[in-house]
């Protein structure tokens, strides 16, 4: 069984991440750096990872900006590389609730397919959430605070789980409703944290040892 953390990254995509992305800014490599190193330290603390990537169809603008972004066959819909880990499954779009058995311990990352950005209107997203047991403590990273990532936080604390929020692994998009979706977030409980704070807090158990670090 690995340790009961889970790493969630919400849209970690080509357009918001990589220069030539659609929705691209350079103040974005801030973020995905930090959310490469979240990744380190999920394989490094046997974290399991649950992935979100939203697919915009042909024709379609997409929820984010007025440019056409994460449109399937565009390359921009692609997630990032180095946020794939060998071994992972990808359950699709998910027009049912079928979850493989103890999926989360036999791969290292699930990834969810959507079309709304709401992880929760994911059948068998909600389903794996909903039934996991309410000790596994979530990290947030990704992009679109003010959709992907607030219903993400929102829909874990209203279940139960304790949310912790990247709050330099993220980005806004530049939504001029970010400033309110912070408050709404807190107010739900979800703590704030840089990453190197969650790295040093949920250090593997060798590097604890060896700093003297503790869980706080």
């Amino acid at each position: 069984m690995r340790q009961p953390l889970i790493l969630m990254d919400i849209e970690c995509q080509v357009d918001f991440f990589q220069p030539g992305g659609a929705l691209y800014r350079r103040e974005h490599n801030v973020a995905a750096g930090n959310v490469y190193r979240l990744f380190d330290w999920a394989k490094g603390t046997g974290a399991a990872v649950m992935s979100t990537v939203l697919l915009v169809r042909p024709g379609h603008r997409g929820p984010f900006g007025l440019k056409p972004h994460l449109v399937e066959g565009s390359g921009g819909e692609a997630k990032l590389p180095r946020t794939l880990l060998a071994g992972h499954v990808n359950l699709g779009l998910g027009h049912n609730t079928d979850v493989p058995l103890n999926v989360l311990d036999e791969h290292p990352q699930v990834i969810f397919e959507k079309r709304d950005p709401n992880i929760f209107a994911h059948p068998r997203a909600e389903r794996l959430i909903t039934e996991l047991p309410r000790d596994r403590t979530f990290v947030i990273c990704g992009a679109g605070t003010v959709q992907g990532i607030k219903q993400a936080v929102i829909g874990l604390r209203t279940r139960g789980y304790p949310v912790i929020v990247a709050e330099d692994a993220m980005i806004d998009l530049a939504d001029s409703m970010a400033e309110m979706v912070w408050l709404q977030m807190l107010a739900k409980e979800a703590r704030p944290m840089p990453t190197a704070q969650i790295i040093e807090e949920f250090a593997p158990a060798r590097r604890r040892r060896r700093t003297g670090a503790t869980h706080a």
